[in-house]
């Protein structure tokens, strides 16, 4: 029983790191190992966090169906507010991520009040930053600044190690001031979000905030800088298959080249990202004809 304890923990320490490192096929396996470690050790309160932490990893790869099952049941079934944060935190980015907005409020602002029932300040800032990515997803950008401040503010206590949290939440903030058409402000934070995500080698982070900085750029026109960040963040989403942001890039890229004149390449961008959407045979030339920088997500639903 000790040694399935300690085999969980350590595994637990594994899945930890990979995640934050953004190599989820490996966290993938080692989450399915601590399910199974849960399961022998036989304690409830384990298998229902081991079936959260799996929903993390499903999340991150794009399966928000997935991600989903057993989550509703952790919540019904469980006394422990830790326990059911979790399960309600994740059940609420599985809907965001579909696009379910109200529902994904509801279990968002559930998983805030089991935080402040457990007084943990971790889950408390997580939730924080959650409820403000639904409010980005609603263009509400005030409440999501406003929720993304609340977010840090805590994490700013936390007497350990924040920096890859930090760095999530500054990404979140300054791509949410580009948004507000505050450009020079938001580069400003997403290049303090990379800084902090290359230190703690936070790969999805880094990834994100060279694509959010292509998109600054590409707004300020300042297109050399702009080119460099998007090439940097598709090599790294090609490289760790981060599919949604290597299809952000393709878009970015072609607007980028074809601003600065670079048909040839603008062509090559254009064309990756119209093969992703054999259904629609018309994209390619609807983007090198209309400028939509201005209505792009480029943070998943």
């Amino acid at each position: 029983m000790i040694e399935s304890r300690e085999a969980y923990d350590e595994l637990y320490r594994q899945i930890e790191v990979e995640v934050r490192r953004g190599e989820y096929r490996q966290a993938l396996r080692l989450s399915r190992r601590a399910l199974h470690a849960s399961h022998r050790v036989g304690d409830p309160d384990l298998v229902h966090k081991a079936i959260s932490n799996l929903s993390v990893i499903y999340l991150e790869l794009g399966h928000p169906k997935r991600a989903e099952r057993g989550l509703r049941e952790i919540i019904l079934r469980s006394t422990n507010a830790t326990v059911i944060c979790g399960a309600a935190y994740n059940l609420a980015i599985c809907l965001r991520r579909q696009s379910r907005l109200e529902r994904a409020t509801s279990f968002a602002l559930k998983a805030l009040e089991q935080a402040r029932l457990a007084r943990h300040s971790v889950w408390l800032s997580r939730c924080y930053n959650l409820i403000g990515n639904i409010r980005l997803c609603e263009s509400n950008f005030d409440a999501a600044l406003r929720h993304y401040h609340l977010a840090l503010r805590v994490r700013r206590r936390i007497p350990e190690d924040t920096r890859f949290s930090r760095a999530i939440l500054l990404d979140n903030i300054g791509y949410c001031w580009m948004l507000k058409k505050r450009y020079r402000k938001g580069i400003a934070l997403v290049r303090q979000a990379l800084e902090l995500a290359e230190e703690v080698d936070a790969k999805r982070c880094v990834t994100e905030a060279c694509q959010d900085l292509a998109f600054g750029y590409l707004k300020t026109r300042d297109l050399d800088a702009a080119a460099a960040f998007g090439l940097r963040a598709l090599e790294l989403a090609e490289q760790q298959a981060y599919t949604d942001i290597s299809r952000n890039c393709f878009y970015l890229l072609g607007e980028i080249y074809s601003l600065g004149g670079d048909e040839a390449r603008s062509t090559e961008f254009f064309d990756r990202l119209q093969a992703l959407y054999p259904h629609l045979p018309f994209l390619r030339e609807f983007l090198r004809t209309f400028d939509v920088s201005d209505i792009i997500a480029l943070k998943s639903p």
